[in-house]
């Protein structure tokens, strides 16, 4: 019978493994290297490591997170912008409760970029509850998970709020404006540019790390993965008492 790891999804080129504790994490790469099933994986090694966390799912194309669409706290297409509200509000219920439990909440957005576009005219509303998100998280105990195939700087609106990300993990093939962009590169340093599906770099910026070249490990059934995330995020089904305006 297949197993499921729970271990650490990535490995280290030349072995080991790195370290992907983190207060926010930007997952970049084109379409089809890999990026999907390193997030489940990923969801499944948070779980592992700390049962009492929650996930918030944001997808806008509808499509990785269909098995789960029936969970309170999955929003797809339309409703996909409204995950921003729930940890959001979660964050100003903290904020006013000292008492409130402060478990880990993970709020995990697919196309961060593109998702802004959807709220229309209230798009520099949510632009401002993701800096919020990005720069109070950490005292509440509420990360971001952004995952897209690119994220300019003005996605985020004014400032540095793109370097609250305390993480940083780029799939596939890159461009060398875009690694310029992402990572801090030591005088001379080039990343290889070809990289094929489920290879990349990470770099830790909360600690000085330099960047590192990294593989997705192979998950050997992607539906026994997506099992084990159905579980998960039905564990998690009661972030969306944080949406409730009575409550706040």
């Amino acid at each position: 019978m297949k197993s499921l790891s729970s271990k650490n999804p990535f490995l280290k080129a030349g072995g080991g493994t790195p370290d992907i504790d983190f207060i926010h994490l930007l997952l970049l790469g084109s379409s089809g290297v890999g990026k999907s099933t390193a997030v489940f994986a990923i969801i499944n090694y948070l779980y592992n490591q700390n049962p009492a966390s929650k996930f918030i799912i944001s997808e806008m194309k509808q499509s990785d997170y269909l098995f789960a669409e029936h969970l309170p706290n999955v929003y797809l297409g339309d409703r996909a912008i409204l995950a921003i509200d729930v940890a959001f509000n979660e964050i100003e219920l903290r904020k006013k409760n000292r008492g409130r439990e402060k478990t880990p909440y993970y709020l995990v957005v697919e196309e961060l970029t593109s998702l802004f576009e959807l709220a229309g005219k209230s798009k520099k509303e949510y632009q401002e509850k993701i800096r919020v998100i990005l720069y109070t998280g950490r005292a509440f105990n509420i990360k971001l998970l952004a995952v897209s195939q690119d994220l300019l700087a003005s996605a985020l609106g004014e400032g540095s709020a793109r370097n609250q990300f305390s993480l940083v993990i780029a799939l596939g093939s890159l461009r060398s404006s875009v690694t310029k962009g992402l990572f801090e590169l030591e005088e001379g340093q080039e990343l290889q540019k070809n990289l094929p599906k489920r290879f990349g770099y990470l770099q830790r910026f909360d600690d000085g790390s330099n960047v590192i070249k990294i593989k997705v490990k192979q998950v050997p059934d992607i539906n026994l993965l997506k099992g084990r995330v159905l579980d998960i995020l039905g564990k998690s089904a009661n972030v969306v008492e944080a949406v409730d305006p009575d409550s706040l």
